[in-house]
């Protein structure tokens, strides 16, 4: 048997009938396929869910392991899921990335909240949204400024 029948064999033996998630839950994942709109995925060992393709920032591969959320469940019982942590946790996994990146660019980055969100994508790897977020919570507890040309760590 391939991998592609062997994860096939993997989807059909999954079951949303009783789920045991709720919204927002952490989850862990695999991805089983590539569909027209995004990624098949198992969740929790248990159930099948769907990563849609315009909320996932990185190229995925058939069998790789992720970290998750349940975005929302249908009334059918399909699973909505998105990599990463939810909501703010996402945003203080971020936060490390971007002090790093700031000492590793002599703490000063020429982005901010008017930055094209492919340029943000391309540098950071996050999508604008959380990068606005990450960048609000970095300059509340006064690790950086935010001026028109870009951020700056504050030392």
């Amino acid at each position: 048997m391939n991998n592609t029948e062997d994860y096939n064999k993997i989807e059909n033996e999954l079951s949303n009938e009783t789920i045991t998630v709720d919204e927002m839950d952490e989850v862990e994942l695999v991805v089983l396929r590539p569909t027209d709109i995004g990624y098949v995925v198992m969740v929790n060992d248990k159930h099948k869910g769907l990563l849609h393709y315009n909320e996932v920032f990185i190229e995925l591969f058939v069998g790789e392991k992720l970290l998750g959320f349940v975005k929302s469940i249908k009334e059918d019982n399909k699973l909505d899921i998105v990599l990463g942590r939810a909501g703010f946790a996402k945003v203080e996994d971020e936060a490390g990335k971007v002090i790093e990146l700031l000492k590793q660019h002599k703490g000063f980055l020429p982005f901010h909240d008017k930055s094209l969100p492919d340029d943000i994508y391309a540098f950071f790897g996050m999508s604008k949204k959380t990068f606005k977020m990450t960048i609000g919570n970095l300059y509340k507890k006064k690790l950086i400024s935010i001026a028109s040309d870009g951020i700056t760590l504050l030392k």
